[in-house]
């Protein structure tokens, strides 16, 4: 992820990742297309980091356009205990979000 931020600017991370328990249909930030099973929780991973001119994410129709962009179809090493139907790519369609920013 680092990396990928880097191609815009110098990112400071000021959060180790954390991995938390998330459900689909209590969190929108993700695709559509994923469906809640039951009672079971999901495993996602969150950081948090800053910029000096977090402007450089703009593409001119989202503050953030550009790190979706650049974000998109990078690939991702899963483990086992990986949620079965992640693909093994990131993907910021309407569809498939497998992954998000918020501006704070």
């Amino acid at each position: 992820m680092l990396q990928a931020i880097s191609l815009r600017s110098q990112p400071e991370v000021t959060s180790d990742p954390v991995k938390v328990d998330i459900r689909f249909d209590e969190f929108v930030n993700f695709g559509f297309l994923f469906e809640q099973t039951d009672d079971e929780v999901y495993p996602c991973w969150k950081f948090e980091f800053e910029v000096q001119h977090p402007s450089v994410f703009d593409d001119g129709v989202s503050e953030l356009g550009g790190l979706y962009r650049d974000c998109d179809g990078i690939p991702m090493i899963k483990c086992d205990a990986s949620w079965n139907k992640l693909p093994a790519f990131l993907d910021s369609s309407v569809e498939l979000r497998n992954i998000y920013f918020t501006n704070l």
